[in-house]
């Protein structure tokens, strides 16, 4: 619990003094694979703090959460994903293409691993896109892994603009 508030104060006091972006989304799926028989359906929620390297291409760090929802008597698998994310997309384009790499906590017993989640993406305004992806995360044990449609929101930084790219 104290690196989820550690995190999360880092979060907000690289926006309170930057003139980067930060970003919040969620997430619903159907689990795929090593995890279909436990569970019937995903969640996830994450927050970005991106920075422009180009006007096409953003990069930063990301922290989210994996729930699997369980079936019967299972446990419910939970992740803590803490990953670099990256973004691009042309500027005369709605579509973009990005994705997360880093390393996934259980906050279950179900084993700590990989995490890779590549995604694309469509522009519905300034502020909100929707998403398609998938998210896995590859432990000692199986993968646990989902397909999922996700929306995410840009907020403001504090020069007043939305992301360049």
């Amino acid at each position: 619990m104290k690196i989820i508030l550690l995190f999360l104060c880092v979060f907000v006091s690289v926006e309170t003094f930057s003139q980067d972006h930060f970003n919040v989304g969620v997430n619903a799926g159907i689990p795929i694979g090593n995890v279909e028989p436990i569970s019937g359906v995903a969640f996830g929620a994450d927050v970005n703090y991106l920075f422009d390297l180009s006007l096409d291409f953003v990069v930063g760090p990301s922290l989210g959460i994996i729930y699997f929802n369980p079936e019967d008597e299972f446990d419910a698998p939970v992740f803590l994903p803490i990953s670099a994310a990256f973004h691009f997309r042309s500027i005369d384009d709605k579509f973009y293409v990005g994705g997360e790499l880093g390393y996934a906590f259980s906050l279950s017993d179900y084993g700590d691993g990989f995490f890779i989640k590549p995604t694309l993406g469509y522009y519905l305004s300034d502020s909100f896109k929707i998403n398609v992806f998938y998210a896995g995360v590859k432990t000692g044990r199986p993968t646990y892994g989902y397909a999922g449609i996700g929306l995410t929101f840009d907020i403001l930084g504090v020069n007043g603009a939305r992301y360049s790219y």
